[in-house]
């Protein structure tokens, strides 16, 4: 996992508009995802999880926590029974 600090948002965003992320990850799986949470947690952080940046204004002062971005990708079939469940990760 790689945390980036001061991590320009307005790239993200359909506006692209806004100030940094104080601390800024990008997500590629679960375990990452709970590790973040969990990190936020520990120092105390605000936390914002971050979709496609779509109609998202995000301030010029930027964000003074983490930022996390999922970029979780595939599906997966469940078998249950004579039923299918189709797990399907998004980012």
């Amino acid at each position: 996992m790689q945390i980036e600090e001061n991590k320009p948002l307005a790239p993200l965003t359909t506006f692209g508009v806004g100030g940094p992320a104080r601390w800024y990850v990008r997500a590629s799986d679960e375990a990452e995802i709970l590790e973040v949470v969990a990190l936020a947690s520990e120092r105390g952080a605000p936390l914002f999880v971050l979709g496609g940046g779509s109609n998202l204004l995000v301030s010029d002062s930027g964000f003074p926590g983490f930022v996390l971005h999922p970029v979780l990708m595939g599906v997966r079939a469940v078998e249950n029974g004579q039923t299918r469940i189709y797990e399907v990760a998004a980012c």
